[in-house]
């Protein structure tokens, strides 16, 4: 047994590495056992997902009964052990049809829209009742091949978009808006928002805590939420587009919350709200999600990494090489100029970072049975 925390900060007695009494430990292990018996409180992980990255970030999630059509290692549910969350893989689900219109537009090199382009469409999702009078909807996104990231001759695009490259992502049930502070609260108790509203996207939470957030609602519910990996994020943002935007390769603040005080080459000189807004403010894309260009970052599952160079093809999560220091955001915020809010854009930031402008939306594997439902 290790010499207790009290006699060894009184004694100043260092603590004897857990290698040195078992040299069968991986460093890896050694290292989180070590920083999980810090002496300091604020030094030790804050989260035990925190605390179960440092142990193994790539750790397979074993899930009984899993269908030969799903992947059987979930990244983002590997933060926590599988026992604390048990997941019936043989769920049926009600899907329900949905009718929506999703727009593009055109701008003239003088900043005028020149056409706008209304095109009426349907599909489907289940609704997840996590609470009283509170649901969640997931959205069936259908599976295909994209062209991730920007092209050399891309204009507003950034190095680290870079080197394009196709990616085939497989069917999946994404959440309609980012979270919302409603959603949030019935899961999580406290509210943690800056900008408060039920129905406006929770923010202040920190990777971790969307982390927390899709563990306990796998719990809940007996499905397996977790955060959309890199690849699953730009697929889903751009609805079978190539443009900058899901609208076209312009934004006006009709469509989007951004900053819109400075004129881009891809967008108007217009307005600035400088806050969150109530998600579903504004017209979703193909696929019949909102709030994907501005509003609020959304993180992602994978380690930050400096480009593209090996990324995978499956639309996992890439986590080989990647800077566990930093997490991705996607999507821009309230507070960006159009630029960030490009389909291709990429962020970053610790995974501990709480900010007013960042949040999260949750994804479901594609589950085994399907009942078809109703349409409204």
């Amino acid at each position: 047994m290790p010499t207790p925390a009290k006699v060894r900060q009184e004694g100043k007695i260092p603590l004897i590495p857990p290698n040195k009494y078992n040299s069968q430990i991986s460093d890896r292990v050694n290292n989180a056992i070590i920083k999980g018996m810090k002496l300091e409180p604020e030094e030790r992980p804050q989260f035990v997902a925190e605390w179960l990255t440092l142990l193994s970030p790539v750790q397979e999630l074993f899930i009984p009964n899993v269908p030969s059509t799903l992947p059987a290692t979930l990244p983002i549910i590997t933060d926590y052990p599988p026992e604390l969350v048990t997941v019936d893989s043989s769920f049926e689900l009600e899907l329900q049809t949905f009718k929506f219109e999703s727009l593009k537009i055109k701008i003239s090199p003088k900043y005028e829209i020149i056409e706008t382009k209304k095109e009426q469409r349907e599909t489907q999702q289940f609704i997840e009742n996590i609470a009283n009078n509170i649901s969640l909807e997931m959205v069936s996104i259908p599976g295909n091949t994209f062209l991730m990231g920007s092209s050399k001759t891309a204009a507003e695009k950034w190095e680290t978009e870079n080197p394009q490259h196709q990616v085939t992502i497989p069917p999946l049930f994404v959440s309609k808006y980012p979270i919302t502070q409603a959603q949030w609260q019935a899961v999580m108790s406290k509210n943690p928002a800056y900008f408060k509203g039920e129905n406006k996207p929770v923010e202040m939470v920190s990777w971790y805590n969307a982390i927390e957030f899709c563990r306990q609602l796998s719990a809940q519910t007996g499905k397996t939420y977790r955060l959309l990996s890199e690849a699953e994020w730009e697929y889903i943002c751009r609805g079978e587009t190539t443009t900058l935007f899901y609208f076209g390769n312009s934004l006006i603040t009709d469509l989007a919350n951004y900053n819109g005080e400075e004129a881009y080459a891809c967008s108007l000189q217009q307005n600035y709200r400088e806050q969150t807004t109530d998600v579903g403010s504004f017209p979703p894309n193909a696929f019949g999600l909102y709030d994907l260009h501005g509003n609020v970052w959304e993180w992602c599952a994978d380690p930050w990494h400096n480009n593209y160079q090996g990324a995978p093809s499956d639309g996992s999560v890439w986590e080989k090489d990647g800077n566990y220091n930093y997490r991705m955001l996607r999507g821009g915020g309230y507070l960006n100029y159009s630029k960030g809010c490009r389909s291709a854009n990429r962020n970053w930031k610790t995974p501990r970072s709480k900010c007013k402008s960042v949040g999260f939306r949750v994804a479901v594997s594609n589950p085994v049975s399907i009942i078809m439902g109703k349409s409204f």
